[in-house]
């Protein structure tokens, strides 16, 4: 039933107490696990600019992929809220930083901090699938993002990488022409590399 569902909300409804129910029976000391997968399986070299997210709502904790990857030398970003249907912004972030809450409720880099363009993207998601096909929230952010991103990179484009729970993958998701796909997903269990 799951896997024939075509509508998105439905997949979304479903997709958020999936998420919740994984997270609540493994925790978030995957976070650990998830940071050295991509760490050992994923080449990033140090002048790499990685885009990460604040995890919330049960998101795998990304946190410390972003800690492990600032201790390489990465510099690392986080997006700042943008006006609605619009890109996001990415900021430079350091553990430890001063942080702000924003309209949206979400942790980010005050103002001040210097507007970045990342090499890599780290993005939440409720759901994945076997083409790397990713469901969000809805709100358009990521796919608009990362479109602008690839378009403005060219051949070298920007690496799009899903942090999640493995047991967020299904076999397929309803998707759209403006639906951007994922490079890879890196979970408490390895890599799923798609391209």
């Amino acid at each position: 039933m799951f896997s024939l569902l075509k509508d998105k909300s439905a997949w979304r409804q479903l997709s958020r107490t999936n998420r919740r129910k994984i997270s609540c029976e493994i925790g978030s000391g995957v976070g650990d696990d998830i940071a050295e997968h991509l760490i050992s399986e994923i080449d990033v070299s140090t002048n790499t600019a990685v885009a990460g997210y604040w995890p919330m709502r049960n998101e795998a904790n990304v946190l410390p992929t972003l800690m492990k990857l600032h201790e390489k030398g990465c510099p690392c970003l986080l997006p700042t809220a943008a006006e609605r249907h619009s890109s996001l912004i990415f900021r430079a972030w350091n553990p430890g930083d001063e942080m702000r809450t924003s309209s949206f409720g979400i942790q980010e880099p005050t103002f001040e901090k210097p507007v970045k363009i990342p090499d890599m993207v780290l993005v939440p998601l409720l759901a994945f699938d076997t083409n790397g096909h990713r469901l969000g929230y809805g709100g358009g952010y990521y796919d608009w993002t990362i479109a602008e991103l690839r378009n403005d990179a060219g051949e070298n484009g920007v690496r799009v990488v899903g942090i999640a729970f493995s047991g967020q993958q299904v076999d397929v998701l309803p998707s759209e022409a403006h639906d951007q796909q994922l490079d890879m997903v890196v979970t408490e269990t390895g890599v799923v590399r798609f391209n």
